[in-house]
């Protein structure tokens, strides 16, 4: 099937897509090759100017504001409710630490969770008491606005969901868990693992409290880049976990060395020096995803997975576990080929056809990542390519 000019360049900018089909973007994304020039020219202008001359640390952070403006337009956000984090587990984590909690105070978190979304609460069932709602999907794949409904109580302080289950690829209700969030006094937060750089997201009007972002997935940056977007409200609640120079105003008044006043917006949650050239590789992935169309993407994610989820549903020797519809699920496909261990398929669709995905264990399942730079082809090959292992067992056609 013939490419359209952009993909065919986005495919140039990657190069795993000369050698691999690669499908497992929801673990770690390729980076691009601008991305990669970006690092490495901020490394080196940051060397060749003297990284600690007092005009270049200006410079670096007028560039990090400058990044957290195009990171804010890009996830529909104000730039100020943003803080840097080296992935989604530090998201999670900065939000987790930083209430306050009581002995009897309830979580509702879902067994969909990826182990970032559950053991800070097991940590915090075993230290402070605190008892943990985690729910069972009826369906095994996605939570109803219902089974939230049902678990909360006037002690649940906390709701923690991924936009996107790890697992099973399903969307989840996150708008609704929102406005329950909201009626019972209790915060919403979302892993946006899953999401970030493939749904078309506006953070600001989601409802969200705080929405814990990585740079490596989806967005295609470097590993050890992310935000979290915290809301006013959040911020009212959730103190930072440890401070220091980054994290409070500096003002110009006489020194008084145990004297702070906290940063008003989300800078609050970062400590120190951060890391210019990774982030302006992540500014430039994001930058690309952004030369695309947000929409684009998203709408060439829904038909490849469309594609791909009809093909898987069609043959009697696979389960599909991803709902069918679009409005339903993103850009992660998970199944099992029937008499055959998730693992062992995983295993074998790399080493035979160069097919790079991974599985997941709750439920065990073959879970493939389907982004913007895939093609068609790349799909229909991965179906001839499982009808030929089923074929081997005599569970195929």
């Amino acid at each position: 099937m013939a490419m359209s000019p952009w993909l065919q360049d986005l495919r140039e900018q990657l190069p795993v897509t000369r050698q691999w089909v690669y499908m497992n973007t929801g673990s770690s994304g390729p980076v691009p090759e601008p991305a990669l020039a970006a690092m490495d020219q901020a490394a080196r202008a940051l060397s060749a100017a003297g990284p600690g001359r007092e005009a270049t640390v200006r410079e670096s952070e007028a560039r990090l504001e400058a990044i957290r403006q195009d990171l804010g337009r890009f996830l529909g956000c104000s730039a100020e409710r943003l803080c840097y984090t080296q992935n989604t587990s530090d998201g999670i984590a900065k939000v987790v630490a930083g209430l306050s909690w009581r002995p009897g105070d309830e979580v509702i978190t879902s067994e969909l969770e990826h182990g970032s979304g559950l053991l800070p609460f097991a940590y915090l069932r075993d230290r402070f008491g605190v008892r943990v709602r985690l729910l069972r999907p009826r369906d095994g794949a996605r939570l109803t606005p219902d089974e939230l409904r049902e678990a909360l109580t006037p002690r649940t302080r906390l709701i923690c969901m991924s936009h996107v289950s790890y697992a099973t690829g399903a969307r989840q209700p996150v708008e609704a868990a929102a406005e329950m969030a909201r009626g019972h006094g209790a915060l919403l937060l979302v892993d946006g693992a899953q999401s970030a750089g493939v749904l078309p997201l506006e953070l600001e009007t989601l409802g969200a409290d705080a929405y814990a972002v990585p740079g490596q997935k989806w967005l295609l940056g470097p590993e050890g880049t992310g935000v979290l977007y915290i809301s006013p409200r959040a911020q009212e609640h959730v103190a930072p976990t440890s401070i220091a120079w980054a994290s409070v105003e500096h003002g110009e008044g006489p020194y008084e060395p145990l004297s702070y006043r906290l940063k008003g917006s989300a800078g609050r949650y970062e400590l120190a020096t951060l890391s210019l050239p990774l982030l302006e590789g992540l500014r430039a992935s994001v930058a690309v995803l952004e030369g695309i169309g947000r929409r684009v993407v998203w709408e060439r994610v829904a038909t490849l997975t469309g594609r791909l989820k009809e093909g898987l549903a069609a043959r009697p020797w696979v389960q599909l576990i991803t709902p069918a519809a679009a409005e339903l699920a993103a850009g992660l496909v998970t199944f099992n080929l029937k008499g055959w261990p998730a693992p062992e398929v995983v295993r074998l669709l790399a080493e035979r056809y160069r097919v790079v995905g991974r599985w997941v264990p709750h439920p065990q399942a073959v879970r493939l990542s389907v982004h913007v730079f895939n093609t068609e082809d790349e799909v229909d090959q991965v179906l001839r390519a499982l009808d030929e292992l089923a074929s081997e067992r005599g569970s195929g056609a």
